[in-house]
C-alpha cells in the first residue's frame, strides 16, 4: 500500500471513530449566573406537586408527619450540598427519586425539579434550561449563600 492511500485510510477510520463519539455536553455557567430558567422552575414545581411534596413538604422543609426528609431549601439544604456539583444533585435525584418510584420521572423533569429547588434557594434563573443530563451538570458547583447571623 502506498503512502496516499495509507493516509486516506487513517483518516476515513479516525473521522469513522469520531463520528461515534457522543458529543460533549453543554458548558454551563457557574450556579449563580443562572443556569435553569423560570419556565423550567415553574414546570418543576408542578413535577414537585405531584411527585414530592408529600415526602418535602409545601415548604420544600421535609417536615412532614408521615415521612420526614431532607429539606430542600435554606441553610441546611446549601450547607448539605456545598462544594458538590449539580450532576451529584441530580444523580442522587435520579436514582432515590420519589422515594416509593425511584428513578420513574423522565430526565427532563428531574431537571425541571431541580430547576425549582434552586429557586427556591433563591439562585438566580437565566436564559437557558438546566440539561437533564448528569454528564452535563458535573462543572456545576454548588456554592451556598453567604448567611448573615
Amino acid at each position: 500500500m502506498g503512502f496516499l492511500p495509507t493516509v486516506f485510510a487513517i483518516l476515513v477510520c479516525a473521522g469513522a471513530l469520531s463520528a461515534c463519539d457522543p458529543a460533549p455536553p453543554p458548558v454551563l455557567k457557574g450556579i449563580w449566573e443562572g443556569i435553569y430558567t423560570d419556565a423550567q422552575a415553574k414546570r418543576g414545581e408542578n413535577v414537585y406537586a405531584e411527585h414530592c411534596v408529600q415526602c418535602h413538604a409545601e415548604d420544600l422543609s421535609g417536615d412532614t408527619p408521615y415521612n420526614p426528609s431532607p429539606t430542600l431549601a435554606g441553610k441546611s439544604f446549601q450547607l448539605r450540598w456545598e462544594n458538590k456539583t449539580m450532576s451529584d444533585l441530580f444523580a442522587l435525584a435520579r436514582v432515590q427519586m420519589p422515594k416509593d418510584k425511584p428513578a420513574s420521572l423522565k430526565p427532563k423533569e428531574y431537571a425541571d425539579v431541580l430547576a425549582f429547588v434552586l429557586k427556591a434557594n433563591e439562585f438566580p434563573s437565566g436564559e437557558t434550561e438546566l440539561p437533564g443530563d448528569a454528564r452535563a451538570l458535573t462543572k456545576v458547583k454548588i456554592v451556598r449563600h453567604e448567611f448573615v447571623p
